[in-house]
């Protein structure tokens, strides 16, 4: 029962007009002999007249109820405790559950403050504030709206199997959007009296926005354990990244721009990125 709840809940999200800040990826085909690129817009989803972006209480609801159910289904050992022990329970032993732990803890704000203390949500400009007290602790969350858009995004790529990316493409993905949501959060506080944890530096990025898919990259081994990239293609814009798919012996790998070093990558780094099926 759960399972369907979680999957129907998900169908109605994506019928709504709420607008999802999701990576966007655009094929490139390129075109050898003339040098010119073909660019192959997707369709996007078509969204149906189920209006929820107008009212951010029920999305806050929806959103919530969704991800408190994925910690039941995942973790029944948590079911029917409080969300403040769901959040303590909840491991953080890499970036994935570092990032999903601390989602929740700020959903928990906004869940909390819908039901409990709906007077205590004020809209300033692009921002949306929080701010309540509950059993000698402050909870304060001043967010942009661009910050919930982030939130919410996150909630629905966490259902996603992607075929057409690697796990690593995801993770890299998931601490842009991390990083990026905590640049938007002006002033925190809730019941554990920390900080939100943040990803250390050193770890992957890869921009997020949007994707230029190179599908047929030309390519040359170099040496005893190199590929480089002959056909290197650049971004129109800062924000987006380039992904090369490759085809080397009988393996598929769909290898980032961001890792290149003068268009070069490893054999043994070549394995980071193979595109594996997945179980939808």
């Amino acid at each position: 029962m759960l399972e369907i709840f979680i999957r129907q809940t998900i169908d109605l999200l994506k019928k709504s007009d709420i607008q999802f800040q999701r990576t966007e990826i655009m094929p490139i085909t390129l075109i050898h002999e003339t040098g010119v690129k073909q660019i192959n817009i997707q369709s996007k989803v078509s969204y149906s007249n189920v209006n929820l972006s107008d009212n951010l209480i029920l999305q806050v609801m929806i959103m919530f109820t969704l991800l408190d159910a994925v910690i039941d289904s995942k973790y029944p050992n948590l079911e029917g405790k409080s969300f403040r022990s769901k959040y303590r329970n909840l491991p953080c032993d890499n970036d994935e559950e570092l990032i999903f732990k601390e989602i929740y803890r700020l959903m928990k704000i906004f869940r909390n403050a819908s039901v409990h203390s709906i007077s205590a949500i004020n809209f300033t400009g692009e921002s949306v504030v929080i701010d309540y007290e509950y059993n000698n602790s402050v909870f304060k969350l001043e967010i942009t709206k661009s910050g919930i858009g982030l939130l919410f995004a996150y909630i629905l790529d966490s259902f996603e199997s992607r075929n057409d990316l690697t796990d690593n493409h995801i993770l890299a993905f998931r601490r842009s959007l991390y990083d990026h949501l905590i640049s938007e959060i002006k002033e925190f506080s809730d019941d554990f009296k920390t900080n939100l944890q943040l990803i250390p530096s050193n770890q992957l990025r890869l921009k997020r926005s949007v994707r230029y898919q190179v599908r047929n990259p030309t390519y040359i081994i170099k040496g005893k354990d190199l590929i480089e990239i002959t056909s290197p293609y650049l971004s129109d814009q800062p924000n987006r990244g380039v992904d090369y798919l490759v085809e080397f012996k009988g393996k598929k790998a769909l290898i980032p721009d961001e890792i290149l070093k003068n268009n070069q990558l490893s054999y043994r780094e070549l394995n980071n990125w193979l595109i594996l099926k997945k179980d939808s």
